[in-house]
């Protein structure tokens, strides 16, 4: 079977959840997120996930909790961006597409595809490259989001839907990386599974 490399654009990611019907279902296993997506048509070997410091200091260490459960299933977190003056996110998308461009272009690297997470066609110079390289594309779009140019790309991206989101959250029964119990998610107002079952935590929602 083939081997993919994911890659998620993690801002794009978070607007296209933040909505009430889905924000608490954010908190979801981004390896097992992207498996899902591919099927079994390839196996993810390796997820980066690309974002921001959040400019909200109060929500910083609810982000860094994230980040420590999206590290114990795997996930690679890249160096972080920031926000400028105008609130605008800075670098993410530039180390997003310089990561594809370095692993396609590597003989070290071993993957057959490439799934990116994201409905920002400025990464379509890099994904031209991937296909250079005679590396298989996939995109997947964050729900509500949707790219004109990236679908005449590829024509078969994807939207990843709830129902996606609902198979995919973190089990509660796990721990982070800093063995921090993942049902914390439930303080964060976050969903996670337990006892196999979505339970949804303080202004979560069910709709």
């Amino acid at each position: 079977m083939s081997k993919a490399y994911a890659y998620v654009d993690g801002w794009n990611f978070y607007h296209g959840i933040n909505r009430p019907e889905l924000h608490a279902l954010g908190f979801v296993d981004l390896g097992r997120l992207c498996q899902h997506l591919l099927f079994n048509r390839s196996t993810v070997t390796r997820v980066y996930y690309f974002t921001a410091t959040d400019y909200h200091t109060q929500k910083l260490e609810r982000q860094r909790f994230w980040w420590d459960a999206l590290e114990s299933v795997g996930v690679r977190i890249a160096e972080p961006g920031f926000f400028g003056r105008e609130r605008k996110e800075k670098t993410t998308d530039v180390r997003l597409a310089l990561k594809i461009a370095e692993d396609v272009s590597s003989a070290a690297e071993d993957f057959d595809t490439v799934l990116l997470i994201s409905a920002d066609a400025d990464f379509i110079p890099a994904l031209e490259k991937a296909k250079r390289y005679h590396k298989e594309i996939r995109v997947a779009f964050p729900p509500g989001h949707n790219s004109e140019e990236l679908k005449q790309f590829h024509p078969f991206a994807q939207p990843i839907t709830k129902y996606d989101l609902e198979l995919c959250v973190f089990d509660g029964e796990g721990r982070t990386k800093k063995n921090v119990p993942l049902t914390k998610a439930l303080d964060y107002g976050w969903a996670c599974k337990v006892n196999g079952t979505i339970q949804y935590g303080r202004g979560g929602s069910q709709t």
